[in-house]
């Protein structure tokens, strides 16, 4: 019960938040003293482009390299499974903009001139990206997550692996 109310308050954290930050959650007592953990990588790599399958290697590695600094052991027979979810979608933003210097009170801008009003709408990319650590009975260990958006000229393998250096950084293995 206690990690469904966590889970709940993450998802009104992360729906609430202004500025992307990193939203970390602790399931109290599952997984302390652990000393080893393996990077479970997603199943579905046979349909991935070579670019994607060189985003995972590289994410993978910045997991390995964090936890491995934190004093934990990659191996075969780990106390943790460590995954992670990439979820992106386009979204789009709309403004309005008044071209004229829009007097309500005059009688021409009102009544005649409806189109001095415009809109204009950008579309962007935007997601989460979640690490999942869990032990060896499938409960969940701890989760941290940070929302993102996309600029213009920025794509998916520039951002990430930042993103996910910020993440992972969050998690203490002695908690």
């Amino acid at each position: 019960m206690k990690l469904k109310s966590s889970l709940i308050l993450l998802v009104v954290i992360g729906i609430t938040s202004c500025s992307p930050r990193v939203v970390g959650i602790y399931n109290e007592g599952v997984g302390r003293n652990a000393k080893s953990f393996m990077v479970v990588l997603p199943e579905e790599e046979k349909e991935l482009s070579e670019e994607q399958v060189r985003l995972d290697k590289k994410i993978q590695q910045i997991i390995e390299n964090s936890l491995t600094n934190k004093g934990l052991k990659n191996s075969l027979l780990p106390e943790l499974y460590v995954s992670y979810i990439i979820s992106v979608h386009t979204a789009s933003d709309t403004q309005g903009y008044d071209y004229t210097n829009y007097n309500r009170y005059n009688y021409y801008n009102y009544y005649n001139n409806p189109y001095t009003f415009r809109t204009t709408s950008h579309t962007h990319k935007e997601g989460v990206f979640i690490i999942d650590i869990r032990n060896e009975d499938n409960k969940l260990v701890w989760q941290g997550s940070r929302e993102f958006r996309l600029r213009s000229k920025e794509g998916i393998p520039d951002v990430l692996p930042e993103i996910c250096s910020e993440v992972i950084v969050e998690f203490d293995p002695k908690h």
